[in-house]
């Protein structure tokens, strides 16, 4: 058990030990450009805390190896596999700077501590990142194609540029020359050489154009998905009723049923009916509420009822039929509430998937049959639905 509560801690030690070891490399590359006077302090007393000696590593090289430390350290809080195996890449690095031209004790011996300290607790580093795709590897094998094609011709036709000496100066001028920065210290003398920049730029620009695009693309792709689902969650919404029909009927309906605290849906194709819907607060959506695209832009599935209350006996059918085959094609179960004026529809309404009909000449009827004969039942009863009431 004490074992692995200790290796719940490894990545955090030796990400912090490695974050440490970057830091001092970036602070001692980056001191001596200051002046400053804990420059001599630092050199004279403290040597032991220097893993690249300066004087065998460039500031810049140093800094670069310090700023990798320092990333791959937060990798390693995280257990990652990939930030172990770059890490002991590195350290091996370091190993070999610290043995030559001759040996730097301190730096060999935390550099070997940090590389034994890996491999015994490998097993902690186990997670995994997502691998590459077979074009992204092409892409950082071009990249890596052209940034040698760059460096060893420059170096080969050093003697047809004016600047030109050795691999430093080589590696310098492949870089500004891809990054178009080109400052202008070097020059191509020769036809050859201006044959080849002319090479160099137009295999670097697309290059690095088609690399960036294959390599960070998913990454946008990913984060543009990631809005447009949160956008899709932010309009989606369930239980709410859906009211064919912004005539006083469906008006007066709606405002019943959001008196209860449930949202309401607005379908017609009638704009200017929507638009007074639409001023007394409900969601509007215009269109033939017949159609399939209509009644899901309207989330029917997610819908709890639909009310068919056209004043049209025959639209109010066709809505009818619609939801019905909808509702069986997404195995949902909303409501379909259909009004018909015409009695000998209300029959038909059920055949076509209606589940509850209202009919308000009949029902006009029988209120009016009740307070004429108070004490007999209606000859004709009603459909009619408690749902909202």
């Amino acid at each position: 058990m004490k074992l692995k509560i200790t290796n719940r801690y490894i990545p955090y030690i030796t990400g912090w030990l490695i974050i440490v070891e970057g830091l001092v490399n970036i602070t001692m590359a980056i001191i001596p450009q200051f002046n400053l006077p804990l420059e001599r302090f630092l050199f004279n007393y403290l040597d032991y805390v220097r893993f690249f000696e300066l004087q065998k590593v460039s500031n810049l090289l140093a800094i670069f190896v310090g700023v990798a430390f320092v990333l791959l350290g937060f990798g390693l809080f995280k257990s990652r596999r990939s930030s172990w195996k770059l890490t002991l890449v590195l350290l091996l690095f370091t190993i070999a700077n610290s043995m030559f031209p001759s040996l730097f004790l301190p730096t060999f011996i935390y550099t070997i501590l940090m590389l034994t300290l890996l491999l015994i607790f490998h097993s902690c580093f186990y997670v995994v990142s997502q691998p590459l795709r077979t074009d992204q590897w092409i892409a950082l094998l071009s990249v890596t194609l052209v940034l040698l094609y760059g460096t060893v011709g420059a170096y080969l036709l050093r003697d047809q540029f004016h600047g030109i000496h050795d691999w430093v100066d080589a590696i310098y001028y492949c870089l500004v020359t891809y990054t178009t920065i080109g400052y202008g210290d070097i020059i191509p003398l020769t036809d050859n050489a201006k044959i080849f920049s002319c090479s160099m730029i137009i295999l670097g620009v697309s290059t690095f154009l088609a690399a960036t695009g294959v390599i960070l693309g998913p990454i946008f792709e990913k984060r543009i998905k990631g809005v447009m689902s949160m956008v899709n969650r932010l309009n989606h919404i369930a239980n709410h009723t859906i009211i064919f029909g912004a005539n006083p009927m469906g008006l007066h309906t709606g405002k019943l049923i959001r008196s209860k605290g449930q949202m309401v849906v607005f379908l017609d194709a009638n704009q200017q009916a929507l638009n007074e819907a639409e001023q007394q607060g409900f969601k509007v959506i215009a269109g033939a509420a017949s159609k399939e695209e209509i009644l899901r832009k309207a989330q029917i599935a997610t819908s709890k009822a639909i009310i068919c209350a056209s004043s049209s006996d025959a639209e109010n059918l066709l809505v009818t039929l619609a939801a019905h085959k909808l509702r069986e094609k997404t195995k949902t179960h909303f409501q379909i509430i259909v009004r018909v004026d015409e009695p000998e529809h209300t029959s038909f309404a059920k055949i076509v998937g209606a589940d509850e009909v209202i009919s308000p000449s009949i029902l006009m009827g029988d209120i009016i049959f009740k307070d004429l004969v108070p004490n007999q039942k209606p000859p004709s009863q009603p459909y009619t639905s408690s749902k909202f009431e």
